[in-house]
């Protein structure tokens, strides 16, 4: 569907400014023309005894009054307050700090909810900031304009991820049963397609493989596999290693001597749909001499391991200050003249700037045309100011496990997943560890 035609979608590209507001205000609209929505939220916001009071309809005024951008010192006749919380990051109520006072004079809220004298007020955060503070604002105006009553007041968080699977369960409801409702459908829609990642956690068996770097296929797909990575972490012996970026990802840190890390991934694609398990071997110097010292023969490593394809990737790397500036990938049957111990204890290395004009004719005379299949060594090496590079040869040890395959193993318990990769990534590295056991 065209996304323009989507309610909550705008054509100018220019509203990030007002998202926060649009967000409060799509809610609202949803709340107002989706009973059932509604009928949710309150069924887990309210405590039993007004749960209660609304399934009897046993309030006077028989009618659910939903606003946006009150005055909150203008809310008067009020018992009882439900205040939310809701943000990208979930908010911890249990202790609510004494309220410092701080803030606008004349507080407005985002969003209100109010039967007879029962108040429900959110706060919303367009990012993981806590709106606790402000929304104590909020609460304590209204109090005030309520003097001479107790008013009784209940914290609570209901963050995004919340509202996303509220909005989920309502959608797949009647997907089942009645026709849908295409206010509460393209907010699901809205939502997801920009904050999946933040959507409640699903099995593989139930994310279908994404085809594109975007869209909500591709966050959630990261979202289980970080998940399934932050268990390994806790129950395996490995450390945590954080990526930054977009679509932040984590890493198994481990400390094998020839390796640093062990990946979990995959790369978008219509056809071909796989998650890889990789790992880098002989990435720097240093981890080229328990590797090479091995004396493996990589040309006998098999085909297949467990349930996945192996694939082997050799590389020549250039860095700089530790960085890679360029990158020379070989088809596997030249790794034997470079990926060896020989080759390792005369070439790898650092190579300052006079003494490149050899290094290229060794290489020449062991690859030739190399420098063809290298742009990035012309224009990031020679092309350059800087005055040396360290060289390594390494190899990417990659097994690939059909989606099919995962999709039949995860079905939600995040332990059996875990096992499997763990198995695997054990068989990986026995490749390395033990080559002839």
């Amino acid at each position: 569907m065209n996304r323009h035609l989507n309610l909550f979608t705008f054509f100018s590209g220019r509203n990030a400014e007002f998202l926060e507001d649009n967000l409060s205000r799509a809610f609202a609209i949803c709340l107002r023309q989706d009973a059932l929505l509604l009928y949710r939220l309150l069924s887990q916001v309210l405590d039993e005894g007004d749960r209660q009071t609304v399934l009897r309809g046993d309030w006077t005024s028989r009618q659910i009054i939903i606003d946006l951008q009150q005055q909150a010192s203008a809310i008067e006749e009020c018992r009882k307050i439900y205040a939310l919380t809701a943000s990208f990051k979930e908010v911890s109520t249990k202790e609510i700090p004494e309220y410092a006072g701080h803030g606008t004079e004349k507080p407005v809220t985002d969003l209100t909810i109010r039967f007879d004298d029962i108040l429900l007020i959110f706060e919303f955060k367009r990012t993981e900031e806590n709106p606790l503070r402000q929304l104590q604002g909020q609460v304590e105006a209204v109090k005030k304009a309520n003097e001479g009553t107790k008013v009784e007041v209940i914290y609570g968080d209901f963050n995004w991820g919340k509202i996303i699977e509220l909005v989920e369960f309502s959608q797949s409801f009647r997907d089942s049963s009645i026709s849908e409702n295409v206010f509460s459908q393209d907010f699901l829609t809205f939502l997801l397609a920009r904050y999946a990642e933040h959507a409640p956690m699903r099995p593989i068996s139930k994310v279908p493989f994404p085809a594109t770097p975007d869209g909500e296929n591709y966050k959630r797909l990261h979202g289980r596999l970080n998940q399934i990575k932050q268990y390994m972490v806790e129950h395996y012996d490995y450390e945590e290693i954080n990526n930054k970026g977009t679509y932040a990802r984590t890493s198994l840190g481990v400390d094998w001597g020839w390796t640093r890390e062990v990946l979990i991934d995959f790369l978008p694609d219509k056809d071909d749909q796989f998650i890889r398990l990789a790992i880098y071997a002989g990435e720097t110097k240093g981890q080229g001499w328990p590797l090479y010292g091995k004396q493996i023969d990589f040309s006998q490593l098999p085909e297949s391991l467990g349930e996945g394809e192996l694939v082997l990737k050799p590389y020549l790397k250039f860095r700089h200050f530790s960085s890679p500036v360029a990158v020379l990938y070989l088809e596997k049957d030249e790794m034997t003249q470079t990926h060896n111990l020989e080759f390792h204890k005369k070439h790898a290395g650092k190579y300052k700037r006079v003494g490149w004009d050899e290094f290229e004719n060794t290489l020449t005379s062991i690859i030739p045309g190399w420098r063809s299949r290298c742009p990035e060594y012309e224009s990031e090496v020679r092309g350059s100011q800087r005055s040396y590079f360290t060289f390594s040869a390494g190899v990417i040890l990659e097994l690939r496990i059909s989606y099919k395959k995962l999709r039949a193993v995860d079905k939600g318990e995040v332990k059996l997943i875990a096992k499997f990769f763990q198995d695997h990534i054990e068989s990986l590295r026995a490749l390395i560890d033990q080559p002839y056991s």
